[in-house]
């Protein structure tokens, strides 16, 4: 029988395969972070185009508003009555302004 040293028993990687597991698992680790926070910054840029599209569909739809009230007739008084009496709440001295208050 053949006697063995007790130190050649255990045979351990040698440093450099352990040095190359080290580098791939912080290249992994880096690419995953990266990978991640590419992901979340696309969540918040789509959020951002969802709000400025909302936006652009406001601001269309002003824009048609005033184009009918102006592109009909060149008469912008009737804008501004619209606005002061929608909006603002004016009426003219002499009318009288009747409102129904019981919902219905």
């Amino acid at each position: 029988m053949r006697k063995t040293n007790s130190k050649t028993e255990v045979k351990s990687f040698p440093r450099r395969y352990m040095f190359f597991r080290v580098i791939i698992l912080f290249l992994c680790a880096y690419l995953a972070y990266n990978l991640i926070s590419d992901e979340i910054d696309l969540m918040v840029k789509k959020q951002e185009v969802e709000t400025l599209t909302e936006q652009l569909a406001d601001q269309k739809s002003a824009s048609t508003e005033l184009e009918r009230l102006f592109g009909s007739s060149d008469d912008i008084d009737a804008y501004y009555e619209k606005i002061a009496r929608d909006e603002l709440g004016y009426a003219y001295p002499d009318e009288w302004i009747f409102m129904d208050i019981t919902g219905k």
